[in-house]
């Protein structure tokens, strides 16, 4: 039978709060984590006869017999299984193309008591995950009381059986990839979060081969929530928002350089511009650092970075476009947006710290169209730092796009379009989110609106708009790393899915009423909406008295 776990335990282990990583002296409990010990997980079976293969720095552990049995195939006739050799062979291409981008190698275990694995090469488990992973870096021992400088072992599975790859060597070249760089990640830093730690993964894995499609596969479980805070994934054992996030990384590596993301790694191991640098009593964060970073060397910062982000991800699917954003934006699926009724008028939306919203509009027979954001009367501050976007699509011509003062109404022709879109980033680092009302339409309708949204505030409104994703980050925050590589999805989000989504109106994850205080004006204009104007007035003149 094979080795599973009851998906209960498995559940429970994973949502486990997050812990510290071992410190630097290992017990004989931590001595036996490993595979052929007593590993929580995944491990050999007693009556497995294990063996070895060792390339120049790697050593691979398998067994030939038993749920963890490797395929015995071997075209050559060296007794040794070929795809035994193949994940060494393919180990040692990673650790090349990772050293040639200037990144250090892991550290070495040759000074561990305990088991070690033999010797100081990395080593390498085949284990079977029975379908509820495909690869794991456990993190073993870390050099610094911090518990960050760690090493560790790479577990992958044995077979691939019932797995959706097409093949061995693409199934390897993905996990090794990917896992490998984990051991690379803490090599620097080991307790940066979720997103840092599978989003910068994934990329890895896309910058080792872009055709291994890994990134295009995983990037539609950010584009689907893109209101969420970035570093901040939904609950779970297997965030595939943060595998998504690795989006984001890829915009850094495009928008600025690949060397920013090594850079950034640096900067967590030193603690650059934290007081007393790595002994400051601040933890670096990965975000905090990437905007030192940005503002130092590239004349920009991580507010105007996470907002071009957001203009980017307008240019994905068949809006794609490689002069302007992702060079690979066509393989990508669109960027979630919540269809609403034109005019339109939201009292209040919620906008997190590092999120973006946006809304898609019929202008119908508008020969123009703009929008605005309106101030919460009872709240101060809540358009403080946003910024707002419209759009419009010609089929000929694609995206036409306008950054416009969120007050200041500039409007955008829509005669001839079938879509009108609004985007509203709000790049902060961390703090409150943003409770600003939003009004779209042509231009006498927003004045209107903004005339109304003058009377309104919260003793006005019973509940708060839109979905609540995300987290108020009052301070930095992150995440520990899942144990295990999460699947693939099979049926990852394509371009046809994307636009799917866009069509219904955006429904969460969770398919959660939208609820809040919207109002959907209708096609009848401006009489609808002075109606509506009259009646807000009119409940809200006793209150006023």
């Amino acid at each position: 039978m094979r080795h599973a776990l009851p998906a209960s335990l498995l559940l429970l282990l994973a949502c486990a709060a997050p812990h510290a990583p071992p410190a630097p002296t290992l017990s004989q409990a931590q001595r036996e984590i490993r595979p052929t010990g007593a590993h929580p997980l995944w491990r050999f079976e007693p009556d497995e006869i294990i063996e070895q293969l060792d390339s120049e720095r790697f050593r691979v552990h398998f067994t030939r017999q038993g749920p963890n049995a490797v395929p015995d195939e071997d075209i050559d006739g060296d007794q040794i299984p070929d795809y035994v050799a193949l994940v060494a062979a393919v180990y040692e291409d990673v650790l090349d193309v990772y050293l040639g981008l200037g990144f250090r190698a892991p550290l070495s275990d040759a000074d561990l008591s305990g088991d070690n694995g033999g010797d100081g090469r990395m080593d390498i488990y085949l284990i079977d995950f029975a379908l509820q992973s495909d690869g794991a870096f456990s993190v073993e021992s870390c050099q610094r009381e911090d518990h960050n400088l760690c090493l560790g072992f790479i577990l992958q599975e044995n077979d691939f059986t019932g797995y959706h790859y097409p093949n061995l060597d693409i199934a390897t070249r993905i996990l090794a990839s990917h896992e490998f760089f984990h051991a690379i990640q803490a090599a620097y830093h080991n307790d940066q979060g979720v997103v840092y730690s599978e989003g910068m993964a994934v990329w890895a894995s896309d910058v080792y081969d872009p055709d291994l499609g890994d990134l295009a596969g995983f990037v539609g479980a950010y584009l689907k929530d893109p209101g969420r805070t970035l570093d901040v994934p939904p609950p779970g054992p297997v965030p595939s928002f943060a595998y998504g996030a690795s989006l984001f990384f890829r915009f850094l590596h495009e928008r600025f350089e690949p060397e920013l993301l090594r850079v950034l790694l640096e900067h967590l191991e030193s603690g650059a511009g934290l007081p007393g640098g790595v002994d400051s009593p601040q933890a670096p964060y990965w975000i905090s650092q990437l905007d030192l970073i940005l503002q130092a060397d590239y004349d920009s910062s991580f507010a105007e970075a996470f907002y071009e982000f957001g203009v980017w991800n307008l240019y994905t699917s068949s809006r794609a476009n490689a002069a302007r954003a992702y060079a690979d934006g066509a393989r990508y699926p669109k960027v979630q947006m919540e269809r609403v009724a034109t005019p339109y008028f939201e009292a209040r939306l919620r906008i997190y710290a590092a999120s973006t919203q946006y809304f898609d509009l019929d202008p119908g027979p508008r020969g123009e169209m703009t929008a605005a954001l309106t101030p919460n009367l009872a709240r101060e501050g809540q358009l403080e730092g946003l910024r707002l976007l419209i759009a419009t699509v010609d089929n000929l011509r694609g995206l036409e796009i306008k950054e416009i003062d969120p007050v200041g109404m500039e409007t955008l022709s829509t005669a001839g379009k079938s879509s009108f879109f609004v985007m509203i980033s709000n790049p902060a680092i961390t703090g409150d989110s943003r409770k600003p009302g939003l009004c779209v339409g042509d231009a006498a309708e927003v004045a209107a609106c903004v005339a109304a949204a003058g009377v309104v505030d919260d003793a006005g409104i019973e509940a708060d708009a839109g979905v609540d994703v995300g987290v108020d980050v009052g301070v930095d925050v992150g995440v520990a790393p899942d144990a295990a590589r999460p699947l693939p999805d099979a049926g990852a989000p394509s371009p046809d899915m994307g636009a799917a989504l866009e069509a219904d109106g955006g429904v969460s994850d969770e398919g959660e009423d939208q609820g809040g205080c919207q109002v959907g004006l209708g096609a009848s204009g401006g009489r609808a909406l002075w109606l509506w104007l009259l009646l807000l007035l009119a409940l809200r003149a006793p209150r006023r008295r």
